[in-house]
């Protein structure tokens, strides 16, 4: 039986789509009223669920 290992996705693509991603939000954010405190809130508690998930050894 043979397995096959994904390669790891480039990182610079990661963090690049990330940033894409972050000022998109931003955008729509400041146009539906949205503080720069509350989105910082919202990115605290994405982070706290990707740390977590990553503990539990999920991706």
């Amino acid at each position: 039986m043979r397995v096959t290992v994904a390669p790891e996705p480039d990182r610079q693509a990661q963090v690049a789509a990330f940033m894409e991603a972050c000022d998109r939000l931003s955008d729509e954010a400041q146009r539906n009223g949205l503080t720069e405190e509350i989105l910082q809130e919202i990115l605290d508690e994405a982070k706290a669920e990707r740390i977590a998930a990553r503990a539990r050894g999920e991706r």
